[in-house]
């Protein structure tokens, strides 16, 4: 019997997104490591730290010894991670997303316990140019930006996990939106919540500059978020709306993972990324492009039609399963199954 493939995924967010690529390959087969593991848990304040938090607080101080203990926590948490990827394990495939963050050192300690070591940078490259000093590092280097595919750096999309199936549900809202802030964005979402005055909107923002948090509090349309959805808690808040949103970021054209989402959930779309005209699943009647003078009689057409529905090599096509056999573009390829039922 042949033994299970190896994956090692080099992964750190803010949410749990590395759970489902955790998921998605042992749902493929994969034997998979994570690090840093997802399920990090934060340091525990003692009752003295609660006290001293409390005085701090009292007298507008910072706690700099809190601020300490929980540093040291995550780097020996660190530290113990690293001896145990670096233990003799030899992975057949090493994945690093947005190896701009880690040391070269690192890498090339990384690339010494992996038969093949493959990077994925999921934002544009031209927003973060230490970059560029990693791309040695890698057997291939895949970028998520069209724009940044030269002779070095391969261009594949985003996907959407396929190992499960979200389950039908009545929609709450007609279109959402969670995201970061930005200026025009926010501008953008105050626009299109004053021409739909009478539709279920949830916008929703993350800011962490107080001055961002007054000017969102003070909005009639957009939410202000004091934290991070997770990423079950993004794709469960996504399926109960109508339609989703993308907002494209100006520094690069590459498909969110909002593109991706819509089509595993059959939903429609509106974005402001143009080039999503160029891609084999684009249909008028699912996405709409809006652009700076857009035709609102259109638009509102767009909002009443319904949904139509994709071939369904075109949906496999943008499947992790098959996102991941192109990545590692080896014969040891693994055939799409069929999702399971997530209640």
């Amino acid at each position: 019997m042949n033994r299970s493939k190896k994956v090692l995924l080099v992964l750190e967010t803010k949410n749990d997104i590395i759970s489902h690529f955790k998921k998605n390959l042992e749902y493929m087969g994969y034997e998979v490591t994570t690090f840093p593991e997802y399920n990090f848990k934060p340091y525990q304040l003692t009752n003295i730290d609660k006290v001293i938090n409390i005085f701090s607080k009292y007298f507008k101080k910072t706690n700099t010894s809190l601020l300490k203990k929980k540093e040291n926590h995550r780097k020996n948490y660190q530290i113990k991670q690293e001896q145990n990827i670096f233990s003799g394990t030899l992975y057949d495939f090493t994945i690093v997303f947005r190896p701009d963050l880690l040391e070269l050192s690192f890498l090339e300690k990384l690339k010494a316990i992996s038969k093949k070591i493959i990077a994925y940078q999921w934002d544009g490259m031209k927003r973060y140019p230490k970059i560029m000093k990693t791309i040695h590092c890698f057997d291939f280097f895949y970028c998520f930006n069209p724009e940044d595919e030269n002779d070095k750096v391969k261009f594949i999309t985003n996907f959407y996990f396929d190992y499960f199936k979200l389950p039908k549900v009545l929609p709450q809202f007609d279109i959402i939106y969670i995201g970061y802030y930005y200026e025009d964005r926010f501008k953008l979402l105050e626009n299109i919540g004053e021409i739909l005055k009478n539709k279920k909107l949830n916008f929703e923002l993350k800011s962490f500059v107080k001055e961002e948090i007054q000017v969102i509090s003070n909005s009639a349309n957009i939410k202000l978020i004091d934290k991070i959805h997770s990423y079950s808690e993004f794709l469960k808040l996504s399926n109960e709306s109508d339609i989703l949103l993308d907002i494209k970021h100006n520094v690069h054209s590459g498909l969110s993972f909002r593109f991706f989402e819509a089509i595993q959930m059959r939903k429609k779309i509106i974005t402001t990324n143009d080039s999503i005209s160029q891609y084999d699943f684009y249909n008028q009647k699912n996405i709409f492009i809006l652009r700076e003078n857009y035709d609102i009689s259109a638009f509102s057409e767009f909002l009443e039609s319904d949904y139509q529905m994709l071939q369904e090599d075109i949906i496999k096509k943008y499947s992790f399963s098959n996102w991941f056999n192109n990545l590692i573009d080896s014969d040891h390829k693994i055939p799409i199954k069929n999702p399971i039922q997530i209640n």
